[in-house]
């Protein structure tokens, strides 16, 4: 039996995710390219942070589309809107960050795992046994292994937000 193994490059599925993203601006069918960038972005979801935060955002404006018929208006505004402001932040690091956040917490309303500034990132080290590690950009982390995904990502979220407080 041949095993056959693949990993998406992450450079390559954002450079894809931009250029889709600069066509939707002029597409007669906007809903149709996002449907788009959410599958390359799936592709990156194991090698990206920013593959998720795109799939994130992309996944929640294409099921506005399909389970609001009647916000279908609104949804295609959305679409373009997000499409519009990633395309004048998407250069700028800093920029880009507030882009996510504003985006994944402020409009499409996800909750918070880790506080603003914090990455989280979750790796399986083997079948049901993960690592889930929480990091802000002054070098300060929190790291939980086991098997409950679900209590490891509570616990290091309090424990980032505890940090985080006592800052």
């Amino acid at each position: 039996m041949r095993r056959v193994t693949w990993e998406a490059d992450e450079g390559d599925a954002l450079r894809r995710i931009d250029a889709l993203v600069e066509s939707l601006p002029a597409a007669d069918e906007p809903y149709w390219v996002a449907v788009e960038i959410m599958g390359v972005a799936s592709e990156a979801l194991v090698t990206s942070i920013r593959a998720c935060q795109h799939y994130e955002i992309w996944a929640a404006l294409t099921d506005r589309y399909e389970l609001k018929s009647d916000e279908r208006p609104q949804a295609v505004a959305a679409i373009r809107r997000a499409a519009a402001e990633w395309l004048g932040v998407k250069d700028d690091p800093v920029a880009s960050d507030e882009y996510f956040d504003q985006w994944l917490y402020e409009i499409l309303g996800y909750r918070r795992t880790v506080p603003k500034g914090w990455i989280l990132v979750v790796e399986e080290l083997s079948a049901g046994v993960y690592r889930v590690h929480a990091e802000d950009r002054h070098g300060r982390s929190v790291t939980r292994k086991g098997t409950d995904l679900e209590t490891l990502k509570h616990e290091v979220g309090q424990q980032a937000f505890a940090l985080e407080a006592a800052a």
